[in-house]
């Protein structure tokens, strides 16, 4: 991407994961300012504050605090997890989930609404069983459908504001947390991880995970100003799973 970042701040939530890593170091690269939050503190090159993004007092001192206001937020910040069937799903987990991934991102996309100045970029990492959802992840998938609503509200809302809200809707992506909702689901049905993870690959059509990598080209390529037209679009990147 050369580096067409350049004068750009771009704020990551749940940096410290492994999609927030991977976006935070190309837009590095491609010349950009990069500011990481997240709930877990590692080591980083960037510079990282801890901010819990499910508190909206912790949010709004964590705006107060930067000293620029981002040109881009990218919402990474989520949990996969309480994979289990319908019945046996509590309130708490449904609650967890929902507080987690849909509140954080509302959290964040408002207070930044309320101070942005001229333009703002806001890109939501949600997911394609937002829109094709499978069995045991009626929670995730309600949160993630949840992100998308906020990103059309807000493209509803802004848009002619010079704000553009996009979400991106991955397929299961290579790395940590996949690896864990692996392992949950081959406790609760008593299959080896890798036959679990060879069903999973079955119902997508090109058979592949998604890298980090390719959800982190697309983002910054929006954050870059180039495809202004997806206004409010969820963008699937999914191998085809949700053809």
């Amino acid at each position: 991407m050369s580096k067409q970042l350049k004068n750009k701040h771009i704020l990551i939530t749940g940096g410290a994961g492994g999609i927030g890593q991977v976006i935070a170091s190309q837009a590095k690269d491609a010349g950009a300012t990069v500011t990481l939050w997240d709930i877990n503190d590692i080591n980083t090159n960037f510079k990282l504050h801890i901010v819990d993004t499910t508190n909206e007092d912790a949010v709004a001192d964590a705006f107060t605090n930067l000293p620029a206001f981002p040109d881009v937020i990218i919402n990474c910040a989520g949990i996969f997890s309480h994979l289990k069937p319908f019945t046996a799903l509590e309130i708490s987990d449904f609650n967890e989930l929902l507080h987690t991934n849909t509140t954080g991102c509302f959290l964040v996309c408002r207070e930044a609404l309320r101070h942005y100045q001229e333009q703002l970029t806001i890109i939501n990492i949600s997911s394609a069983l937002s829109t094709k959802t499978i069995p045991l992840a009626t929670a995730y998938s309600a949160s993630k459908a949840g992100i998308d609503s906020i990103t059309r509200s807000i493209a509803a809302e802004f848009g002619d504001k010079n704000v553009l809200a996009v979400s991106l809707n991955p397929g299961p992506v290579q790395g940590d947390m996949l690896d864990r909702g692996i392992a949950e689901i081959s406790e609760l049905v008593g299959a080896p991880k890798e036959a679990v993870e060879q069903q999973i690959r079955e119902v997508i059509p090109s058979g592949m995970l998604v890298e980090p990598d390719e959800i982190a080209a697309l983002a910054l390529v929006i954050a870059a100003g180039k495809i202004p037209s997806v206004q409010g679009k969820q963008i699937h990147i999914d191998g085809g799973f949700t053809v």
